[in-house]
């Protein structure tokens, strides 16, 4: 008899976050899980007392992933980079960004996440500089709009170029002049 696979508990998580990144959160079943491992449900069972505690697990990994997207340096403007970031996350990870942010409650809380990060890296920027917390928050609630429809659209493939390129092109054409009036006002 061969010996049975053992598997780590990131190695479990890891197959029930691509389950649900190809599937949906609905695919995560201790059976669809253990398929994906090539495995019995053993496994599954061992580190998650319950497929909601594997649920939460997945959306926090799906969180994560979104935060680091968010921090990445497409562009020299830290703030263009969190947009690009929060649109790339909904084009790849499509069926996870319609869960964090159209089917769960949990959309406000990384809300306020993703604001309060990008607020912290708009501070480092000297463009920035002038603006003061009710600007700079009036400024990021008008852009998370912006940011969330056209996610919204890379989510559902309505773009017509869902390019990194384009997204950060469309992303910057739009905020620019939303932008550069917040700076004239606060100046």
């Amino acid at each position: 008899m061969p010996p049975k696979p053992s598997f780590t508990k990131l190695q479990v998580l890891e197959a029930a976050f691509e389950l649900a990144r190809r599937d949906g959160l609905a695919a995560i079943r201790a059976r669809n899980v253990a398929n994906a491992l090539n495995s019995s449900t053993t496994p599954v069972y061992s580190f998650f007392n319950s497929m909601a505690e594997l649920e939460t697990q997945v959306l926090n990994m799906a969180r994560d992933k979104l935060m680091a997207l968010v921090k990445e340096h497409y562009t020299e403007v830290v703030f263009l980079n969190c947009g690009a970031g929060i649109v790339l996350f909904a084009r790849d990870y499509a069926l996870l960004y319609k869960a964090l942010f159209l089917e769960t409650a949990a959309h406000r809380t990384i809300r306020d996440e993703l604001l309060d990060n990008v607020e912290s890296q708009m501070i480092k920027d000297p463009r920035y500089a002038a603006l003061g917390w009710p600007a700079r928050r009036k400024l990021l609630n008008k852009m998370y709009t912006f940011t969330h429809g056209l996610a919204s659209f890379a989510c559902v493939g309505l773009l017509e170029d869902d390019s990194t390129q384009a997204i950060i092109d469309t992303l910057d054409e739009v905020g620019s002049p939303i932008t550069q009036d917040a700076l004239k006002e606060s100046a």
